[in-house]
């Protein structure tokens, strides 16, 4: 039976890592603008009979709607998942300096998120430095 290193070679695994990460941190975004995007559109859209009565009543129920999605798996389980996968990512991968989405997804953010701002300077410079070689 082949192994998985010989079948899967390369950036398979860390590329497929970064998809995940991209998507999270989508939908991540988009969960927590979901109420205030409908908020918008409501505003720019509402029906011609509408009036405070009906504004109040669709504003209270975005609200409700905002703190309902806040319970939802987001927040800092997002978090914490991005954060596995990101480690993953960069440990995974055969060249996190060359490989870009890795590098932009994964390793500039936990340098920032994980060291903080001087850290993900450093990271950056250096992964410039690296594709200058």
């Amino acid at each position: 039976m082949a192994r998985i290193a010989e079948v899967l070679p390369g950036h398979f695994w860390c590329a497929l890592l970064a998809a995940l990460v991209s998507t999270a941190t989508r939908v991540d975004r988009a969960v927590e603008r979901a109420p205030d995007s409908a908020k918008e559109f409501l505003e720019e859209r509402s029906p011609p009979d509408w009036g405070p009565a009906q504004e109040l009543l669709a504003d209270t129920a975005l609200e409700t709607v905002g703190e309902c999605a806040a319970g939802l798996p987001t927040g800092t389980r997002v978090q914490e998942l991005l954060l596995t996968m990101r480690v993953l990512g960069v440990f995974v991968c055969p060249g996190p300096v060359r490989h870009t989405e890795i590098a932009r997804l994964c390793l500039v953010p936990l340098g920032k998120d994980v060291l903080g701002d001087g850290a993900a300077r450093l990271l950056r410079q250096s992964y410039h430095a690296a594709l200058a070689d």
